[in-house]
């Protein structure tokens, strides 16, 4: 048998209404969780559909009201992030970072490789292999993964490696330390974004076909650049398996369509709309179509070169 009985709400009318105010104003004062401000005139002083750039502006001003903020002058460093900041654009590197987590994992007097992975080396989930201690790599694994805010190039490498976390085994921990071999030799790397005029949203698409050994799904990767410096880039395992590299790389392309797209709406929040004068989409291999595609997908020298590197290994 079961059933339910609903309980009164407590009335706040009559005598008590009073003493209960004092008591609540009093607990949240002392709670530091309330505290009196004046309200706006205009419940609604943004309008039915604000931007984000307004919104951000509205409560940069409200805050402005009711707190005196300290300016504490441009950032230099912010969680493992060295930013030098200066007319011509901004730099962001995590050098002080790579060589925390080189001397971590004692790899700081090692000798530094030219790639991240070895070249037509596939790894696979139950290789035969010792197993190696979960949790060290882990920790490599992840050390890694944060690498990648300001390094797109490790994006594949760290991916890759994050599929075996469950079991690793030998074989994953010597290619992880590969990767950060070549850490080693490339500690002040990071991205530049140059300061211009007019900005424009460019990206790129490109994967690689059958490359997981264990279910032979394909990798795709995209990268977007806004200016100069990238700012947006994803390498990820595809979730059916692709008959052709054809298939895999529409696959992809469609996928960094829709990040094309969501990008837009964001920049145009920002004020910072993009012209739809080339709605071309092509890929690596000269595929085109999507002919009502709004963001311009094309190749170009170092774009190229990061995002063949989300879907593959680095050949050089």
């Amino acid at each position: 048998m079961s059933g339910f009985s609903s309980i009164a709400p407590p009335s706040f009318n009559g005598d008590n209404y009073p003493v209960w105010v004092v008591k609540m104003r009093s607990f949240l004062k002392a709670m530091n969780l309330w505290e009196s401000v004046e309200s706006d005139a205009d419940p609604t002083p943004l309008g039915s559909d604000p931007t984000l750039a307004q919104i951000k502006k509205y409560e940069e001003d409200k805050a402005k009201k009711h707190k005196a903020l300290t300016y504490l002058g441009l950032m230099k460093y912010f969680l493992g992030m060295e930013i030098y900041q200066c007319s011509t654009g901004i730099f962001i590197s995590q050098r002080r970072y790579a060589l925390d987590v080189l001397k971590k994992f004692k790899m700081d007097q090692s000798k530094s490789v030219a790639t991240p992975l070895v070249q037509n080396v596939k790894l696979i989930r139950n290789d035969g292999e010792k197993k190696c201690v979960a949790s060290v790599y882990r920790s490599l694994v992840g050390s890694l993964l944060y690498l990648t805010t300001t390094r797109p190039y490790l994006m594949f490498s760290a991916s890759l490696l994050s599929r075996f976390m469950n079991t690793p085994s030998q074989s994953h921990l010597g290619a992880a330390k590969r990767v950060l071999r070549y850490l080693k030799g490339t500690t002040d790397y990071g991205i530049w974004f140059k300061k211009k005029e007019e900005a424009k949203l460019e990206g790129y698409s490109d994967s690689d076909w059958a490359g997981c050994v264990d279910d032979s799904k394909s990798t795709s990767g995209y990268v977007f650049s806004f200016g100069s410096g990238v700012f947006c880039w994803n390498s990820r395992k595809q979730e059916v398996v692709a008959q052709s590299t054809a298939e895999a790389e529409y696959i992809s392309a469609a996928a960094t369509t829709n990040q094309a797209i969501w990008l837009r709406k964001i920049l145009k929040d920002l004020g910072q709309e993009q012209s739809s004068t080339n709605p071309s989409l092509e890929t690596k291999k000269g595929n085109k179509g999507h002919p009502k595609h709004s963001v311009n997908m094309y190749a170009i020298c170092n774009l190229e070169d990061i995002c063949m590197s989300l879907a593959k290994p680095l050949t050089s």
